[in-house]
């Protein structure tokens, strides 16, 4: 099956536009999450041995959940400390704002990653 590459390249730079309008960070945070998970994905189809394969696959997992973790449980942990703690919140520690195409977006690299 062939992949038309015009159509993929728009929906992608309309996708990164859209997401990236509201706050320029997102941005890097977008692009620095696809260029790890294409250099892995490259790692994971090389021809290295299997530790090393073994090893790129959880290191995989591991960011990608992290990714995940951060933005959607940094705030409920923040609050949570806050409340116990009776205190406002810092000025430095403002709140966290999930994408939510970020928990959809991180799954996919999982299943591409189990199946390679």
């Amino acid at each position: 099956m062939k992949v038309a590459i015009a159509p993929a390249l728009w929906i992608a730079a309309c996708s990164l536009y859209f997401y990236s309008y509201w706050n320029w960070k997102y941005f890097v945070l977008i692009m620095s999450s696809i260029l790890v998970n294409y250099y892995i994905s490259l790692f994971l189809h090389s021809k290295i041995s299997g530790y090393a394969k073994k090893a790129f696959f959880y290191l995989a997992i591991i960011f990608n959940l992290g990714l995940i973790g951060y933005y959607k449980y940094a705030n409920f942990f923040i609050d949570n400390v806050n409340a116990v703690a009776q205190t406002k919140k810092h000025a430095a520690i403002s709140s966290i704002i999930l994408l939510t195409h970020k928990n959809f977006y991180q799954t996919l690299p999982h299943g591409f990653y189990i199946k390679t």
